[in-house]
């Protein structure tokens, strides 16, 4: 009887480590969710209470969201627990601080016993030698918004963090720089860590080797860094495919080159992280067929290479691990990545919903906060339907179970010739080219000779590819039963199949598009508004403040019979106080505001142009596939437009 208990207990384990039981997890959980509110923080924002509107995910579900690991290792987790700021011995990890970074502070929890941001946790990972803590970070570091309104903070799960991760990375770096020379810091580090003397000489190794990691990591990435020096991503934005992209360079340089490789070879196989962009919400992407803003990555099944191949790459890009090792004439790729959390957290997201403007109305209760006009509303969707937004913002129903996307592809300006395009949404390309475009060396899968000089002679794509089915098929660590029943997960995760479609030109038959591939890469895709509220600031780079911003055109011209204003070419971003009239937050410049937070439309990469049909610039394509100029919408149609994409 004893051993049919002990096999009922495991067996009961085991169910509820493949499905993920969110309370069992999480312990006991409040409507809370473990925020905190922050007093006046480093930029003004403060918040007396924080709620949260229905999404379809109870408070375990969040917490879950938040607190489950992926198989990122960013630092040593004692090292970044009691890691002192650069100029003074408070935390690094302090609330104020990564406030000031705009990760959303929380309460210690019982899966967050130390309290750490939202999207921060406690990851583990063995290297055949010895398990290992590290700091890594969720999906929810990227993709958790609040907006605050009335003394008042509205979490919204899966919305855009405001997150600046290239000053936290910088900040990092000088924190453990400072760490490893003054003998004082490096002391008290290591006895609130609570490690001997005897061992101090150790220790000082393993923080010059964090200090050593980020800082090659910075070098490499960051466009300050960089020798084509690109533009600050500020916050809300990051360059998610470039650093990405570097990783995997990195890690096949390293696997080719060995423990003496330098940050020059890793800087030879790498490219400009010059592409910021916003960070993309969450809620119906496991619907989609085609995810990110530029729709490259197949979230069908296709063996494995679907969702879970997607996981994995992102995954890559915050700090998880891989290796190539030979095997005579095969390769394995031990890694840090998780794909049973991967497959769970995909999972996951498909029964999250999209926020409701009422809702969030309801919590904040002011009359400058209102719920929908539903007269202005009525009036919006005949405009959205005059102008056709639906050819490429498709309407869904945020609950319905069986809901589907199909991606609407338009192309970026000078991507096709003349000939073939008779028009563009015309927004910035620089993200969408350097994705097709950017080539690397593939390392140690072209030689391991250490004498093979590092030639960039392969599309990114195609290696990133092959090391996601590597890293997907290796089952040399970790659980057969987890890769196994993650793969199979993946397999049958998405139902849509190859459809994505482009709007702004004929489309190519299947011969034309398979040689044209590259070409058809070249564009941004549309996706359901549902919830876009929530999601300032607009256009794939962040460079529209609010919504009302969006229907103005990016240059002011003679219009004023109708009064048409146009797009700032400067505002502030990173402010969590929500605008209620404009739909975006604050971006008024004041004087005295620093300079992270300013946003400049006129760099490299920042450009606001685009997406202007509504403000009579952008040709639009009818339904009869005629192309027209329509007229500039007014000041009263603007606000009528506005108010209904509230409604979504």
């Amino acid at each position: 009887m004893r051993s049919l208990t002990i096999r009922a207990i495991v067996a009961t384990c085991l169910v509820f480590s493949l499905v993920g039981c969110e309370t069992i997890s999480q312990g006991f959980t409040d409507d809370k969710r473990g925020a905190v509110p922050v007093p006046k923080d480093h930029y003004g924002d403060s918040v007396d209470q924080i709620s949260y509107v229905d999404q379809n995910w109870s408070p375990s579900a969040s917490l879950w969201f938040y607190n489950t690991t992926q198989g990122s290792r960013l630092i040593p987790y004692d090292i970044f627990l009691h890691l002192e700021q650069p100029d003074s011995k408070e935390r690094f990890r302090s609330n104020t601080n990564m406030s000031r970074f705009r990760y959303l502070p929380q309460a210690e929890t019982f899966a967050n016993p130390d309290g750490l941001p939202v999207g921060w946790v406690k990851d583990k990972y063995s290297d055949d030698k010895e398990v290992k803590e590290y700091v890594g970070l969720t999906c929810a570091a990227c993709h958790t918004a609040q907006i605050n309104y009335n003394n008042i903070g509205v979490r919204i799960d899966g919305a855009p963090a405001m997150a600046d991760m290239d000053l936290m990375l910088l900040n990092l770096e000088a924190a453990l720089e400072k760490t490893k020379d003054d003998e004082v810091k490096l002391k008290r580090l290591r006895n609130n860590i609570g490690i001997s003397a005897e061992h101090a000489s150790d220790f000082e190794d393993r923080v010059a080797r964090a200090h050593e990691k980020i800082m090659e990591y910075n070098s490499v990435n960051s466009p300050s860094r960089q020798a084509e020096k690109g533009t600050a991503y500020g916050y809300a934005r990051l360059d998610a495919f470039g650093r990405i992209f570097n990783r995997i360079l990195g890690h096949l340089t390293a696997s080719q080159y060995g423990e003496d490789t330098t940050v020059e070879q890793l800087k030879a196989n790498s490219n400009p992280a010059n592409a910021p962009v916003s960070y993309p919400f969450l809620w119906d992407t496991p619907q989609h067929d085609f995810v990110q803003w530029n729709g490259v990555l197949d979230n069908a099944s296709n063996f494995g290479l679907g969702a879970l191949g997607r996981n994995t790459s992102e995954v890559l890009g915050v700090f998880a691990t891989f290796e190539v090792v030979k095997k005579g004439d095969k390769y394995r790729y031990p890694s840090s990545a998780d794909t049973l959390n991967l497959a769970r957290l995909e999972r996951h997201i498909k029964k999250l919903w999209s926020p409701l403007w009422n809702d969030a109305a309801a919590i904040i209760d002011h009359e400058n906060f209102k719920p929908i006009d539903e007269t202005m509303s009525d009036a919006g969707k005949v405009l959205f339907d005059e102008y056709q937004c639906g050819s490429c913002h498709e309407a869904i129903q945020r609950d319905d179970k069986k809901r589907l996307v199909v991606a609407q592809m338009a192309t970026v300006s000078g991507s096709l010739d003349s000939e073939m395009s008779e028009i563009n949404i015309g927004t910035d390309p620089r993200m969408a080219f350097n994705t097709v475009e950017y080539k690397g060396s593939r390392g140690i899968l072209s030689s391991s000779s250490k004498d093979v000089p590092i030639e960039k002679d392969t599309p990114i794509l195609a290696v990133v590819q092959e090391v996601g089915k590597g890293i997907l098929t290796d089952f040399s660590r970790g659980s057969i039963l987890e890769k196994i029943y993650s793969f199979l997960m993946s397999i049958f995760d998405n139902p849509i199949k190859d459809t994505v479609k482009h709007v702004d030109f004929v489309a190519f038959d299947e011969e034309e598009r398979d040689q044209n591939k590259a070409t058809l890469l070249k564009s941004y895709k549309g996706r359901p508004l549902n919830g876009i509220w929530a999601t300032a600031p607009f256009l794939h780079n962040g460079s529209v403040p609010n919504l009302s911003a969006l229907f103005l055109p990016s240059e002011c011209g003679p219009n004023d019979e109708t009064g048409v204003d146009c797009r700032p070419e400067t505002f502030a971003v990173g402010q969590r106080q929500f605008d209620p009239e404009v739909v975006g937050f604050v971006s008024n410049i004041t004087n005295g505001m620093q300079k992270e937070l300013i946003f400049n439309t006129n760099l490299v990469g920042n450009s606001n142009r685009g997406h202007e049909y509504a403000a009579g610039v952008t040709p639009i394509r009818m339904q009869d596939g005629s192309v027209t100029l329509k007229p500039a919408l007014n000041p009263k149609q603007r606000l009528q437009l506005v108010e209904y994409l509230k409604s979504l």
